[in-house]
């Protein structure tokens, strides 16, 4: 079996605070990592990351493609439920943001890291299941909205 593929050690949970804007197109391929360890969560199409509700641990798998809000899940779980955790399911390290909330409805958020085209950054997502906010922050760049 061989290793996952990982991202430099570069990738740190500070953002930083560079004014360089860029967009990403509807449909654009998201290389997802893990922030802390850098592991690879792609599997196909498909970002994989463990959830966690209550006492039950599942898979959440999400759309690999930007602004596709495809998803499957492992555990049974009605929208417009706020997942308790959400982490990476190599390390299980937790991938929620302290302190920061939805700017739609204001439940929690998480952070992955993401590569597309030429752009490295980290794609903060809200955790409250149905909810599409989104946003960008550059790994050189000012947070930008993505929509929703």
């Amino acid at each position: 079996m061989h290793e996952p593929e990982r991202v430099p050690d570069s990738a740190s949970n500070q953002v930083p605070r560079q004014s360089r804007r860029r967009a990403l197109r509807t449909g654009t391929f998201l290389h997802a990592y893990c922030p802390g360890c850098g592991t690879n969560l792609n599997q196909r199409d498909w970002i994989n990351l463990e959830m966690t509700v209550g006492e039950e641990t599942g898979l959440l798998k999400l759309s690999a493609r930007f602004n596709v809000f495809d998803k499957e899940m492992s555990l049974d779980i009605p929208s417009p439920t706020e997942l308790d955790d959400l982490s990476c399911p190599r390390c299980h390290a937790s991938l929620l943001i302290p302190d920061s909330f939805c700017e739609r409805c204001e439940a929690k958020t998480a952070r992955i890291r993401i590569s597309a085209v030429k752009i490295d950054a980290y794609l903060e997502i809200c955790v409250r299941l149905g909810c599409t906010w989104h946003a960008l922050t550059e790994l050189e760049c000012s947070r930008e909205e993505t929509g929703g």
